[in-house]
């Protein structure tokens, strides 16, 4: 039937999400402390993830292509330093769910 929800404590794989393709009925993605992630780019396949909550990702600099899901919630953002691209000012992302455009049905 496949993981639906997910949590990965110092996920190190990788810059970007594309790590978790095959992983199609995941719903649910929480990372703490992801050491190398840089983008959440790459979660495109994953048509069925509605959430993701990442905490203490240092090297994070883009929280943009995300449009797909519901709830995207960054904690401990003052380790993310380098946020330049994405919905919403860093100041607005402090430990607060994102408004996050609903994806559209094709």
């Amino acid at each position: 039937r496949g993981v639906k929800d997910l949590f990965i404590n110092k996920w190190n794989h990788g810059e970007n999400l594309s790590g978790f393709s095959g992983m199609e009925q995941l719903r649910s993605l929480r990372l703490y402390s992801p050491t190398r992630l840089v983008s959440l780019s790459g979660i495109e396949p994953l048509t069925n993830l509605t959430c993701i909550e990442i905490a203490l990702a240092r090297k994070l600099e883009s929280i943009s292509g995300v449009e797909g899901l519901s709830r995207l919630r960054v904690l401990g953002l003052h380790t993310c330093k380098k946020i330049r691209s994405g919905p919403g000012k860093r100041s607005q992302l402090a430990g607060y769910d994102l408004p996050v455009p609903v994806r559209q049905a094709t």
